[in-house]
């Protein structure tokens, strides 16, 4: 099975991106949403585009995977790319039919045509009882691909509980389309796992207990960077249910002919936590005032909890660079 990923033409070292989910006591939900699909499945042809369409609103909140048969038609080169990933997936949702759409693991589970927006908006509306964040590099000089993945409980969960960790292609396309139902592009396509396919087995999470594991692999010349995201989710693998998701885009980011890494700030917009990671200057925050409200000196990498200082726009400075940080 080849799983290599491209390196790109330009000249970098680092690829940053993160999301975070940080909330008192009961958390905000990611969704996750998994579907199984198949370049010789006509129903999914046909219901693909408004399901995209559904998924790409909704991106904020939605976290998104598709994995690919090998059925009706067995040479889907997804499927051939990745078979035993997804047959793994396949057989532990005991999926018999495609087009099939799985929400939170087991809130829905039916074709993509059923889901709505108000399915979306009502299953958003519960908290979950983790935050997580995930943080996605890529070292074009030591040729890895980096993945973070870390959380805490904000209340306490239980059962056979599992971390699943995973490389999606946000987007594959033909000139010609490669099955029968006519489809030349395609979203949201499994990569690779990079836990197992059954995913990392966690303890018992107790209110406050955190975790955090790292992954990694080598970067080859098969896979856009640019074109690239991380996605988990911890998921009871008895019960099925997903308790949070998170995903990340890479961002590039070229280095100064100093070698200093540029100041990096994430997420922005953000509604609170912010991650400012610079080459080890002093940091300040300023109001749009003018005021200094926070500094920092020596650390490389700083987490802000921006709910301190209220919705607005606000300037973050290291050594000579600056970045506007909104706070919504």
């Amino acid at each position: 099975m080849d799983r290599k990923l491209k390196r790109l033409g330009l000249v970098m070292a680092l690829l940053v991106t993160a999301c975070v989910m940080n909330v008192n006591a009961q958390t905000q939900r990611m969704m996750l949403i998994e579907s199984f699909t198949n370049t010789g499945c006509v129903p999914c042809a046909q219901q693909n585009p408004a399901f995209d369409a559904l998924l790409a609103a909704n991106a904020e909140r939605v976290a998104a995977v598709k994995y690919h048969t090998n059925w009706p038609l067995a040479n889907d080169p997804m499927h051939l790319a990745n078979a035993e990933d997804i047959e793994t997936k396949t057989e532990f949702y005991n999926v018999a039919n495609v087009p099939t759409a799985i929400i939170d693991g087991n809130r829905y589970h039916s074709a993509p045509s059923g889901i709505t927006q108000n399915i979306i908006n009502q299953l958003l509306d519960i908290p979950s009882p983790i935050e997580m964040q995930l943080r996605l590099e890529a070292d074009t000089l030591s040729n890895k691909l980096l993945v973070s993945a870390e959380g805490r409980a904000t209340a306490s969960v239980g059962g056979d509980i599992r971390l699943f960790v995973a490389l999606v292609e946000n987007e594959i396309r033909f000139e010609i389309p490669p099955g029968a139902n006519g489809e030349k592009d395609f979203s949201h396509v499994l990569h690779k796992f990079l836990t197992e396919a059954s995913g990392q087995k966690l303890d018992y999470l107790d209110v406050g207990q955190q975790f955090a594991f790292n992954f990694d692999c080598e970067l080859a010349h098969s896979q856009d960077l640019n074109n690239l995201s991380a996605l988990a989710w911890i998921q009871d693998f008895n019960t099925k249910a997903v308790h949070q998701a998170c995903k990340c885009n890479a961002i590039a980011t070229a280095v100064s002919e100093s070698g200093q890494t540029p100041l990096q700030v994430y997420p922005n917009p953000t509604e609170g936590f912010v991650h400012i990671a610079f080459s080890g200057q002093q940091v300040s925050l300023f109001n749009m005032l003018g005021e200094c409200i926070y500094e920092n000196d020596g650390e490389r990498e700083l987490r802000i909890d921006m709910r301190h200082y209220g919705p607005g726009i606000y300037v973050v400075k290291a050594g000579n660079q600056t970045q506007r940080i909104i706070v919504k």
